[in-house]
Order: C-alpha cells, then structure tokens, then sequence
C-alpha cells in the first residue's frame, strides 16, 4: 500500500507544483496550408445496348470488363444469375428490374450456337 502511495505521490506532485507555479509553456505555431487532392473518376461504366439498365443494377459489384468477359448465355442462365446475385449476394435488383438486366445481358453477349432463333448463335458465339 505504501508503494502505491509513494508512485502516486511522485507522478501528481511535480505536475500540480508546475500548475501552481504559473509556468507556462508557449504554443507551438502550426502553420497548416491547403492540400489539392485529385479524386478518382467515376470508372468504367456500360455503354451501348441495355448500358443504362447495367449501370443502375450491375456496377456496385461488377466492372464493366468482368460483365462483358462472360460468355454467350440463355434467358434462362442470365434470369438464375441475376437472381442469385439479389438473393445471395444481396444486390439491390427489384423484381421488376430482373427481365430488363437479363434482356441487357442476351443483346450484350448473344446466345450460344444453337439457341438462336433459326438453330444458328450470334457471330462469335462458340458453343
């Protein structure tokens, strides 16, 4: 007990006997000036058809690179994509803005060979 007495006594009183004293220390001057700082762009977004739907539901996760790289799919492979994106993945993709990003998605990237209306896939395509 002692011990604690004698620690609290030497951290306290040199500071209380500087207080008392009236000794002041002058301020240090900080001079401070004003930074420029260069905020990045934007990005990458979608452009040509369906690039607005993709802007609004597709670029808070994906690039617009990483979306384009996906290969030729069916309706039906984009509508189960989409869907688990907004209920797995928490997207904020409402119902009625599910048939717009997958009709964005088919004229994007087309069908595979064979799906096309006719038997025959887009140019490019590869099945």
């Amino acid at each position: 007990m002692r011990t604690r007495y004698l620690i609290f006594l030497l951290s306290v009183v040199p500071g209380a006997t500087l207080a008392a004293s009236g000794v002041t220390f002058p301020a240090s001057k900080i001079d401070l000036k004003p930074q420029s700082v260069t905020l990045p762009g934007s990005g990458a977004r979608y452009e040509g058809p369906g690039a607005a739907v993709l802007n609004t539901n597709c670029l808070l996760c994906h690039s617009p690179a990483f979306v384009d790289s996906q290969p030729p799919l069916p309706a039906d492979v984009w509508k189960s994509e989409v869907t688990k994106m907004r209920d797995s993945f928490g997207a904020p993709i409402g119902d009625a803005a599910i048939p717009d990003i997958v009709r964005a998605l088919v004229e994007r990237h087309g069908l595979p060979a064979g799906n096309a209306p006719g038997g025959e896939g887009e140019a490019g395509a590869s099945g």
